[in-house]
């Protein structure tokens, strides 16, 4: 049973292994969509843990600031300072090797 909005959630009983390892069931990586070698987040909230899926987090990480700056490309704008940099650094080592 995979949770959805208007279902009852799952509830899996699972024990703590040796070095502290748990397995997630195979139900619950499924509902989840996630397969071994995926990377996890996992939250600790007081005595409440939140596993979620790290590409889930950095998914709602992007875009995170983007009211601070309206209509402007942040990344344009770094890609263009270290490209003015490289032409400064470049235009610095070719004075030196005169």
């Amino acid at each position: 049973m995979c949770h959805t909005t208007g279902m009852a959630h799952a509830r899996y009983t699972i024990q703590l292994g040796e070095r502290g390892r748990f397995v997630l069931p195979a139900e619950v990586r499924r509902c989840i969509h996630v397969d071994k070698g995926d990377f996890l987040v996992l939250d600790v909230e007081k005595d409440t843990l939140h596993l979620r899926k790290a590409e889930d987090v950095a998914q709602e990480a992007r875009g995170l600031f983007r009211d601070l700056a309206p209509g402007r490309d942040l990344a344009a704008e770094l890609i263009g300072d270290r490209r003015a940099e490289a032409a400064r650094e470049e235009a610095e080592s070719a004075v030196t090797r005169r």
